[in-house]
């Protein structure tokens, strides 16, 4: 996968007025070459038997040993719905753009039917989730793209559709990223890069 110049997120939107191009207008947040960059597992998780993470770490590119990657090994049983989430935290405005997305491998033994979107949450703690998952092609990697403007910028709070508002994205507290299985097995690692925001 062709890997960018990385870029800490709060400089990019930093600049966001103006928009400074990356390949096409295409701006790059997080590749991990340098580390973690500020994502965790929330302490959260701890206390919600549905989400089950092992382990999050900086690993190599299953395509090539160049590239990193950060790598979420999860455990889902199959008996129920269960998810695996990591997120950062800062102080983050979205407003200038219009698409936020993040490239996700699984391995080719992985189930079919893992599925992943992105979640927002501002400063007043309210949470808006892409109203629909992306499902993850084994042994590929996938793109999860989510719509920040215009009309088809809908997100969902609890099962609620929420239109994407100017007010919420300029005042984004942190960005998540949620692996779910809906009553399927996986025991293994799911590979996170280039979390992307494009104007």
């Amino acid at each position: 996968m062709k890997k960018m110049n990385g870029i800490i997120f709060s400089a990019i939107i930093a600049a966001a007025a103006l928009c400074m191009p990356v390949n096409a207008l295409e701006m790059l947040c997080f590749d991990f070459e340098m580390g973690k960059q500020g994502w965790e597992i929330p302490d959260w998780i701890q206390e919600r038997s549905e989400y089950s993470v092992r382990s999050l770490k900086i690993g190599i590119s299953p395509e090539n040993n160049t590239n990193h990657n950060l790598v979420m090994l999860v455990d889902f049983s199959g008996n129920e719905w269960k998810a695996a989430i990591t997120e950062v935290e800062g102080n983050f405005d979205l407003s200038e753009f219009s698409t936020l997305s993040v490239d996700i491998f699984t391995p080719d033994w992985a189930p079919s039917d893992l599925t992943a979107r992105l979640i927002l949450t501002n400063n007043e703690d309210l949470w808006l989730e892409m109203t629909d998952a992306k499902i993850l092609k084994p042994g590929k990697w996938t793109t999860v793209r989510a719509t920040l403007k215009g009309r088809t910028a809908i997100w969902q709070c609890e099962g609620v559709s929420v239109k994407m508002s100017d007010a919420f994205k300029n005042s984004i507290s942190k960005i998540g990223i949620r692996v779910e299985s809906d009553y399927c097995t996986y025991a293994g690692p799911v590979y996170i890069d280039n979390v992307k925001a494009d104007c």
